[in-house]
């Protein structure tokens, strides 16, 4: 059976440090395409992670100069390193 955190593990090994272009379903249905990077702390208040950390990856958007989730259950595609990968078969 399929375990998020293998997902979470294979998904940050594949972006690692780097910016990284993501196509999701929104919880209020909407698609949503951002490019942005995980583990930033540089704008981090210091306190825990609000959003369920089997369901969401936490991903900074330099655009908006904020911390979105992303929900692991509804991605559609990641783009990073020249590479897309289809997630949604």
């Amino acid at each position: 059976m399929f375990h998020p955190h293998n997902f979470r593990s294979l998904f940050e090994e594949f972006v690692g440090n780097r910016f990284f272009t993501v196509s999701f379903v929104k919880s209020n249905g909407l698609e949503r395409v951002m490019t942005c990077r995980l583990n930033v702390k540089k704008h981090c208040n210091g306190g825990p992670q609000s959003a369920s950390f089997d369901k969401y990856l936490v991903g900074w958007e330099p655009a908006k100069k904020e911390y979105r989730n992303i929900n692991m259950d509804t991605l559609k595609w990641v783009r990073c390193r020249g590479v897309e990968v289809d997630l949604a078969a």
